[in-house]
């Protein structure tokens, strides 16, 4: 008899579920027949997303929350539905690679709304970003603009979430990156200050000189030196900033702080071989100016 109508309920939500009452409590025995069913499949999700080299964060949260889901006493059937249209989305995710993984895993969670306490924490402590760690903050404020964008344009399946009281997945991420953004363009006014500053930094803004060579010839140099260690930068934005304020080539007052980020990121052979033929002239220069017999007696 429990079976039977248990299979009534499967009949009722799967052809009149427009008309039925989703916020109603579920019968202990419905929720123990979907329990089973759902417990196996979130099980080998949790396996699969951790063969697939999904972060163990992620999935301990997931893991939590479908044994958290397991637990409850009381459950609606919007809860359930809810639980089984998450599992059977995330059983869709490709697992071609963890970057992608990551990234459709996120369009789920949105598109479902999935604004679980424990989730919502993690993808804040994931988007906060190390700024001693950022290289170049211009850069990231366009990737980071960029991707306000893809989640605004996310769809979101309206009246189901996991706490519809609480502030959307969604619109948490977005929030979070905003911030940000903030944070960033405050940084780069402080490093752009500096540079360009007053007072005891002034002397700084008129130290400025050209080079002869090319700015590829030139950073190439400095990409050696960075390399060989003889040159110390914590930041590559530090160089370029100070680069564009102090140095010029004969063509250009300042040199272009995007154009200096996308040429110091290439292996050009035709830079390497100018900068090669430079410095065997310099060592040239050396043996002949510093290091010949004639100069070693006049210095004695």
């Amino acid at each position: 008899m429990l079976e039977a109508i248990n299979n009534i309920f499967d009949h009722l939500k799967d052809h009149y579920n427009y008309c039925f009452n989703f916020k109603m409590v579920v019968p202990v025995r419905y929720k123990q027949k979907t329990d089973l069913t759902l417990i196996k499949i979130s099980d080998k999700l949790i396996q699969s997303f951790k063969s697939a080299g999904i972060d163990e964060g992620l999935c301990e949260i997931l893991k939590g929350y479908f044994l958290e889901m397991k637990n409850t006493k009381k459950t609606s059937f919007h809860l359930l539905d809810f639980w089984y249209a998450l599992i059977h989305d995330l059983n869709k995710v490709s697992s071609e690679s963890i970057d992608e993984n990551e990234l459709d895993l996120r369009r789920v969670f949105c598109y479902h709304n999935f604004n679980y306490p424990p989730l919502i924490q993690y993808y804040i402590s994931r988007l906060q970003l190390d700024y001693n760690e950022v290289d170049n903050y211009r850069e990231e404020y366009i990737k980071i603009t960029v991707e306000i964008r893809k989640l605004r344009q996310l769809i979101i399946r309206r009246r189901y979430s996991y706490d519809s009281d609480a502030v959307e997945l969604r619109e948490v991420l977005c929030h979070t990156l905003e911030n940000e953004l903030v944070c960033i363009k405050k940084l780069i006014n402080m490093n752009k200050k500096i540079f360009e500053g007053s007072g005891t930094k002034y002397f700084l803004q008129q130290f400025y000189f050209k080079i002869s060579i090319s700015m590829e010839q030139f950073l190439f140099i400095f990409r050696l030196l960075i390399d060989k260690g003889i040159v110390l930068v914590k930041r590559k934005a530090d160089l370029y900033e100070f680069i564009h304020a102090h140095v010029g080539t004969a063509k250009k007052e300042n040199l272009s702080i995007g154009n200096m980020q996308n040429t110091y990121a290439e292996n050009n052979r035709v830079t390497a071989i100018k900068v090669k033929a430079l410095l065997q002239s310099l060592i040239k220069q050396i043996d002949e100016k510093y290091l010949s017999l004639f100069c070693i007696l006049i210095t004695f």
